[in-house]
């Protein structure tokens, strides 16, 4: 999904990296002009250090940045999971927590500041504070040609105030696309194989479904589903036609 978002040479901005894994991909593949991570904890951009490293890339093939993004600019609080720092948080605390406040920049002020042009994939995984992001950059995609979204999803942590929904139904009116999606738990949900969707890859529990109609992609990616209310999908690749 990573390649594919990139195409034939974008910058990557890399919302939250715990370990720098995606970063070395694009720059290994040739995929990426320009790598830019902006990472709250300064213990995963060590890590992502050590990946450029061990794979034997510059360290400045990438730019670090000690920032969140978020919906607006200025100060909040940032939690940092005891254990698993992929599971740190600019929302609800986990159990144990350690809070610090960090200086955050809103995208549009962060690509301003950083000067980064188009081609450009936005990929994201921050743990459901994915649709304040996205919401607060949706002018900014929609005024930027060749602007690309790849996101992990939460719908956990979504509400009507929050609505991933909302946030999509403008970006697909204006000429976005899912362009992929990646399913949760399952290779093809009875969902998916409901609406008739039909994955083109697969790999353990996870199928990889190409240009899924907004009126799947709508509720598979922005609702939990089913009596157990779970989550069916993972990732979504967005583009623009």
């Amino acid at each position: 999904m990573l390649i594919e978002g990139l195409g034939n040479g974008s910058t990557l901005l890399e919302v939250g990296s715990s370990d720098g894994c995606e970063a070395v991909e694009a720059l290994r593949a040739g995929a990426a002009t320009r790598v830019i991570v902006a990472e709250p904890d300064r213990n995963n951009i060590a890590a992502a250090r050590e990946a450029l490293r061990r794979a034997r890339l510059p360290d400045e093939a990438v730019t670090f940045v000690n920032c969140g993004i978020a919906d607006t600019s200025g100060p909040r609080t940032f939690y940092f999971h005891p254990t698993h720092s992929n599971l740190n948080t600019a929302l609800v605390p986990p159990a144990g927590a350690r809070s610090e406040a960090l200086d955050f920049f809103s995208p549009k002020d962060f690509v301003t500041q950083q000067r980064i042009v188009p081609p450009m994939l936005i990929k994201m995984d921050i743990e459901g504070y994915e649709v304040d992001v996205l919401g607060a950059a949706s002018d900014l995609l929609l005024a930027t040609p060749a602007v690309s979204i790849l996101t992990e999803l939460h719908p956990e942590r979504y509400s009507s105030e929050r609505s991933m929904e909302r946030v999509l139904e403008k970006l697909f009116a204006h000429g976005y696309v899912a362009r992929l999606i990646e399913s949760a738990g399952e290779q093809r949900p009875a969902e998916f194989s409901d609406a008739g969707l039909v994955p083109y890859l697969t790999s353990g529990t996870r199928g990889l479904y190409r240009d899924v109609p907004p009126e799947f992609a709508l509720p598979f990616c922005s609702r939990l589903h089913g009596p157990a209310r779970r989550k069916i999908v993972r990732s979504v690749l967005l583009t623009r036609r």
